[in-house]
């Protein structure tokens, strides 16, 4: 399966990674996945295996992702979730202060 790693924590075990093509999550460099290397907050690649390469060169471009849970940035922009559900959508509040007691 694919992992997310940010290029030079991906390249510290090339000799016996089975993983042979680099791409690119939507949005990269500025996407909000991270290397799912502990400690390494870089912006992550997706490695992918000769398998995994084969479909993605046949058009798929969704993947599951493996190894350490795949870690994510988050954004300033929270919305507060509904009681009840509602046909108005998310409630934009701002950058989160209220919800953190800030």
């Amino acid at each position: 399966m694919p992992v997310a790693k940010c290029t030079q924590c991906g390249q510290q075990n090339r000799k016996r990674s089975p993983y042979g093509l680099l791409v690119e999550p939507a949005g990269y460099p500025h996407s909000a996945l991270v290397c799912g290397v502990p400690g390494c907050h870089h912006p992550a690649m997706i490695w992918l295996t000769a398998w995994e390469a084969a479909e993605y060169g046949n058009g798929r471009r969704i993947f599951n992702l493996s190894g350490r849970s795949p870690k994510v940035r988050l954004g300033e922009t929270a919305h507060k979730v509904a009681k009840e559900p509602s046909d108005r959508g998310p409630v934009a509040i701002g950058d989160g202060s209220a919800l953190l007691g800030r």
